[in-house]
């Protein structure tokens, strides 16, 4: 491979061409040795030496390619993928994963679909990418068409790559036969073009599944009552997209029991959330721990909000309050306006704003409480801190380092003067 290289940047072409292979090729087999007519062609040696596998890699290649009898081939197409601008290691890593590569025709097949691909509007870069996800599929020439169909599915050529790095296979898939079928399906389901285009990135393998298997799917997905044709859909698909219409049934009894939760109440959460089926058990049982055992906060009240059960945790971490030092005193608010309050972010300061607070008595809510930022942190636990008492109304706010405000009280010298929630 450095021999290739070497003779490449050493001898440039001398004149910019649209297809540079060709005269790759001649460089290229001008600078390798020439195999005498009586000695045999180490294919496993070539792989080490000029291609960069290591050697059980060559071991494992060199039996697909053991009808080489010299390397004029393989040397022409290093030629045309060091034209295409791979690195050395993207080379070996491609000859690993499909070393008949080596044996694909550079004129007669991989020319033409660099042309063919050129002409859709991808770059030499893009095809490249190609080239290294999906080898196989490269060095067939229905590419082209292939990727014709693919490039507005996906709607731009970075989100077919990233759904081609997620699963390579689609792309040998007949659009026609295969592909389009399951397109209708979604269609005929009140799915939209941006939709499916989000859908397939989320699930590629679903272009290139058989339509019964698709099927299977959207009974599923219906199974969990949300309305075809809205929004949600797509998240009901990919959320059953690897259960059975048996596995959806246990996991959904699963988190009845789990939350505490009538049949009606786990229908509502499906609806509003159905990605918390992909969540495991594990997670979703400490997840009830956490909210129903720790917060506090009733089995209704988290199957009407979803936020709860698939991030509430999540951002809730990032809030520190430690009892000691820090007392989020929202006055009159019951638990579940303070949980209201949370809205999450990247790390950082949040906003926080009420909604709808209740306030009982005299006691007004400060007007300082309804814009207040917390320390971005990730205790091990976590202390939600409540109080009705008039003197916990006055709070001041303090700077906690970096500029990110804290509520702290004033009033509560003892730990009598405050209500804890439950740990």
């Amino acid at each position: 491979m450095l021999r290739l290289r070497t003779c490449i940047l050493t001898h440039p072409p001398s004149s910019p061409a649209t297809h540079p292979v060709p005269c790759l090729h001649r460089l290229l087999s001008a600078a390798a040795p020439a195999v005498s007519p009586g000695s045999r062609f180490a294919v496993e040696d070539y792989l080490v030496d000029t291609c960069g596998l290591t050697r059980a890699q060559a071991l494992k290649a060199s039996t697909k390619l053991s009808h080489l009898k010299s390397p004029t081939n393989p040397d022409a197409v290093l030629a045309f993928l060091a034209g295409l601008g791979l690195s050395s290691a993207d080379v070996a890593a491609l000859v690993a994963r499909d070393p008949k590569f080596l044996c694909a025709g550079v004129e007669r097949t991989l020319s033409p679909i660099l042309a063919g691909l050129t002409g859709l509007g991808l770059s030499r870069s893009e095809i490249a990418r190609v080239a290294s996800l999906a080898p196989r599929s490269f060095r067939s020439r229905s590419v082209v068409s292939g990727l014709e169909y693919y490039l507005p599915l996906f709607s731009s050529s970075e989100s077919l790559l990233r759904g081609l790095k997620k699963y390579k296979y689609f792309l040998s898939s007949d659009p026609e036969r295969v592909v389009k079928p399951n397109i209708e399906l979604l269609r005929e389901c009140g799915i939209g073009t941006s939709d499916i285009a989000k859908l397939c990135l989320a699930v590629p393998w679903l272009l290139s599944a058989k339509p019964e298997r698709v099927q299977v799917m959207l009974a599923c997905a219906k199974r969990l009552g949300v309305p075809r044709g809205s929004g949600m859909f797509r998240h009901a698909l990919k959320a059953v997209e690897s259960l059975s219409e048996e596995k959806l049934a246990a996991k959904v009894e699963y988190l009845r029991n789990t939350f505490r939760w009538s049949d009606a109440e786990v229908g509502i959460a499906l609806r509003k959330a159905p990605l918390m089926l992909t969540k495991s058990n594990q997670t979703m049982q400490s997840k009830s721990e956490f909210l129903i055992s720790e917060m506090g906060l009733e089995p209704a009240y988290l199957a009407h909000c979803p936020k709860a059960n698939s991030s509430m945790k999540g951002y809730l971490a990032q809030i520190k309050v430690l009892s000691d030092e820090i007392t989020l005193a929202c006055a009159p608010l019951s638990n579940h306006e303070i949980i209201s309050y949370v809205r999450s972010g990247n790390g950082g300061p949040y906003d926080i704003k009420p909604r709808s607070p209740v306030v009982t008595a005299a006691t007004e809510l400060p007007a300082r409480l309804t814009k207040l930022s917390f320390t971005a942190a990730s205790p091990e636990k976590l202390r939600y801190f409540a109080s009705h008492e008039d003197e916990l109304a006055k709070l001041k706010l303090n700077e906690m380092g970096g500029g990110v405000a804290a509520a702290t009280c004033q009033g509560a010298s003892s730990g009598e003067e405050r209500r804890k929630q439950p740990a």
